[in-house]
């Protein structure tokens, strides 16, 4: 029988077709804490600001980064949590973070995470997934190897997961069902933990303005989509700052709704007024 098996959970699959089947249901992803990795593992419990971290990786990823894995993690969350700390925040969570190679493994990792570029995901409150050739090299298959880029790199991708956790908690430990505010939030949130980074984020910037110069702009799983759906919460921080965002958050785990509609009430403006407001943000 050839080719792959698709199944939505492995224990129905009869064992002797086991090493051809693939997980294609989110239910069939692992903890961070229980996926294999080939090689010779590393693991670490690390103490950050955002609370204890527990970190696996294997060896054979060493050689991607100039630092050592950990260095990024509490670099990453030391960001996250003075952002919070500066607008009256705080978040204290056990975090469960594993990183693999590119060769994900097809039984406890699901096909769409497995096919697409993604560098890293988070599933709450706290599991992260990253994937180092990913977070090197993206879809371009450039390595930078061992360079101060890939340090970089590692730190801005846990930031951004680091983000989702944070929205999370923010939304009284309930998940956004809206993949674009989550996303949006993540990437702003992101741009503002990493300010001293900025040119991190001009090229998709760039690329966004021109796209609205052109025609509407709809949210996709691009870095330009993800700069897009950032709009909103970059016009409600120009306008009350970052600690206006983690208020509407904050009335979102009360009240419901979702952020443009609160931020339309917050900041008296119509939609039509918002999406001028959001490309000021990017074009000028």
């Amino acid at each position: 029988m050839g080719g792959y098996i698709l199944v939505r959970l492995l224990f129905i699959v009869f064992i002797p077709l086991l090493a051809f089947a693939q997980c294609e249901d989110v239910k069939c992803l692992k903890a961070p804490s229980e996926i294999k990795l080939d090689g010779h593992e590393r693991r670490e419990s690390i103490l950050t600001d955002l609370g204890p971290v527990t970190f696996r990786w294997s060896r054979s990823v060493d050689g991607l980064f100039s630092k050592t894995p950990q260095y990024a993690v509490r670099e990453a969350a030391s960001l996250v949590a003075r952002l919070l700390r500066d607008n009256g925040e705080r978040v204290q969570n056990d975090w469960d973070i594993v990183m693999l190679d590119e060769k994900l493994p097809p039984r406890e990792v699901p096909i769409k995470l497995i096919s697409n570029c993604h560098p890293g995901w988070m599933v709450p409150p706290g599991k992260i997934y990253l994937v180092a050739q990913r977070i090197i090299s993206g879809c371009s298959g450039v390595r930078e190897a061992r360079t101060k880029i890939g340090d970089t790199l590692l730190t801005e991708v846990l930031v951004h997961e680091f983000a989702h956790g944070v929205e999370f908690h923010l939304l009284g430990n309930r998940q956004n069902p809206s993949v674009e505010e989550a996303e949006g939030f993540a990437t702003w949130f992101s741009e503002m933990a990493l300010k001293k980074r900025e040119g991190t984020f001009a090229v998709s910037k760039k690329l966004l303005c021109q796209e609205l110069e052109k025609s509407a702009v709809s949210f996709d799983s691009t870095a330009i989509g993800y700069t897009f759906a950032s709009g909103v919460y970059h016009v409600v921080r120009r306008s009350k700052g970052a600690r206006g965002v983690f208020e509407i958050l904050n009335n979102m785990s009360k009240q419901g709704g979702n952020f443009t509609g609160h931020a339309l009430k917050k900041l008296s403006i119509t939609e039509a007024k918002l999406i001028k407001e959001i490309q000021k943000v990017f074009c000028s």
